[in-house]
């Protein structure tokens, strides 16, 4: 089920206009202080050799200003248009059982095998690794009492990465980490280009039916920052160059790829002593 979410024409379109109208409202505004400084100009020997005419200095002055407003119009823009641009369409989905979950990890904590998967909610690796490999290692393993699963942020890619480690902690802290987890992959389009703009992650909480009150005061004061950076030192100190990085018990699997899930079984097997079958 797709839920779509879209502000309303008059928050899209109003700013736009407004920047576009902007530098004319300035020159009427500011015509008379240009006139008044023209006339100061024309009579401050400080300021030039010789005596400038007026129509350079009016030419001056108009540079000048408007350089200056154009400026300052283009950094409020970056501030202000992403709060009116539409969420746009936010893919719902159906939770999965996590059995044991807490926290970021799921099973039991004693179990003989500890898998730490190092991601970044905006690589399509880690997509492909949560939507194939995960469910097989969670349902083969993790419900058996074989494996403890434990999920590691590494987010390198861009500045959305880090947010969506952001708001996945503050899920989190209302017991709903592993269902923001699956939202923020399934809504998963690209690289740094808005998909997890902070919009869309207050709306993937909305859509979880989230405390948006508790949520949204742990995301903008990035409560969690310190623990996903600790995630992401401990994973660089362990030699890990890109995402998914999966080690079982410590030993990371085919360092700089990813493992396969035979390769995923082969090593748990291993740990706990498991004769391979044969073929």
């Amino acid at each position: 089920m797709k839920v779509l979410r879209r502000a309303g024409v008059y928050f899209t379109v109003l700013p736009f206009c407004f920047f576009a109208a902007a530098p004319f409202l300035w020159m009427l505004i500011t015509t008379f202080k240009q006139d008044r400084d023209l006339y100061r100009a024309q009579n401050n020997p400080f300021l030039f050799n010789d005596p400038p005419t007026l129509d350079n200095l009016r030419l001056l002055l108009f540079e000048t200003n408007y350089l200056s407003f154009v400026r300052n119009s283009a950094v409020v823009g970056l501030l202000v248009l992403p709060n009116f641009t539409p969420v746009g369409e936010v893919v719902s989905i159906t939770p999965r059982p996590h059995p044991d979950a807490q926290g970021t990890a799921i099973g039991d904590p004693n179990a003989p095998v500890r898998i730490d998967v190092f991601e970044d909610f905006q690589c399509p690796a880690c997509r492909t690794f949560t939507e194939n490999y995960e469910p097989l290692i969670v349902s083969n393993s993790v419900s058996a009492g074989r494996v403890y699963y434990v999920f590691r942020h590494w987010p390198f890619i861009g500045p959305e990465s880090l947010q969506a480690a952001n708001a996945s902690m503050c899920a989190n802290a209302q017991g709903r980490f592993w269902d923001y987890h699956d939202i923020l992959f399934q809504n998963q389009t690209g690289e740094n280009v808005g998909a997890f703009a902070d919009r869309r992650l207050v709306a993937f909480a909305e859509n979880l039916g989230l405390n948006m009150s508790d949520f949204n005061a742990c995301f903008r004061s990035n409560e969690y920052q310190a623990e996903i950076q600790s995630d992401y030192s401990e994973g660089s100190q362990l030699g890990v160059g890109g995402t998914p990085a999966v080690f079982v018990n410590g030993v990371q699997l085919s360092p700089g790829f990813i493992p396969s899930y035979d390769q995923i079984v082969e090593a748990i097997d291993s740990v706990i002593g498991v004769t391979p079958t044969a073929p």
